[in-house]
């Protein structure tokens, strides 16, 4: 039973995690393999995560780096990006393999092999809200195809996103919303299976192939549409 369960985990990440798949929202972080913090002033750290504070059991307010055998505590709003190693079944299904034509969330020298190992990448965005724009750390789900639209983890979702066959978590259908930022656009902005029909066009209207490529709007294709649309209209185009 044990030898089946495995074998059906690993064919689930090994075709689950293709070019359009959005890297799994993590939660649990590895204590041993280093961690890097790139701060707004500038500065770049590196050490292991001793702690990671969040707010409510969501949005992350902390990360307590430790580095030789001090520990350092810095807040979300201090970092302007970050790479996590997730721990357990997290890692295997975030590690994938990037095209050579991709074009990646940053620049920086370092992602494609951090992502090529398993490193999910969190920033510091401004989100809006009714009340008004606020600046919170969220998990960029499409660091590997970003060219126009920017997918992040929702911090509050409660549904979707894996399912749970022998006490194994496998990645499942997609969770009932994200938030987004559209290239040119300073704030980030939620969108929702419920409403995605109506704002499908909004995101996505000026690019005709996407019509022509997905006739029918499927949220279960938000992934293959944020990579079409990235790859047939995005800037580099």
């Amino acid at each position: 039973m044990i030898r089946f369960l495995s074998l059906l985990l690993l064919s689930t990440l090994t075709f689950g995690v293709n070019a359009q798949d959005f890297v799994q929202a993590s939660v649990t972080f590895s204590h041993k393999k280093p961690a890097y913090l790139s701060l707004s002033d500038g500065t770049e750290v590196e050490g292991t995560v001793d702690k990671i504070k969040r707010h409510k059991g969501t949005v992350i307010t902390e990360v307590h780096l430790k580095v030789d055998d001090d520990v350092t505590v810095y807040s979300a709003q201090d970092i302007e990006y970050m790479a996590l190693m997730p721990s357990g079944l997290e890692r295997v299904a975030s590690a994938m393999k990037i095209q050579n034509n991709a074009t990646l969330w940053r620049s920086d020298v370092n992602l494609k092999q951090r992502l090529s190992l398993g490193y999910v990448f969190f920033e510091n965005t401004q989100v809006e809200y009714k009340k008004g724009a606020k600046m919170v750390m969220l998990q960029v789900l499409n660091p590997h195809f970003s060219d126009g639209v920017v997918v992040y983890s929702n911090p509050f979702n409660t549904e979707g996103g894996s399912t749970s066959i022998g006490g194994i978590t496998v990645k499942e259908k997609l969770p009932g919303s994200f938030y987004i930022r559209l290239e040119g656009d300073e704030n980030a902005r939620f969108i929702s299976k419920k409403k995605y029909e109506y704002t499908y066009d909004e995101l996505f209207g000026r690019c005709r192939a996407m019509r022509r490529a997905f006739p029918k709007i499927k949220w279960q294709q938000f992934d293959e549409h944020v990579f079409a649309y990235n790859k047939r209209c995005g800037s580099s185009d």
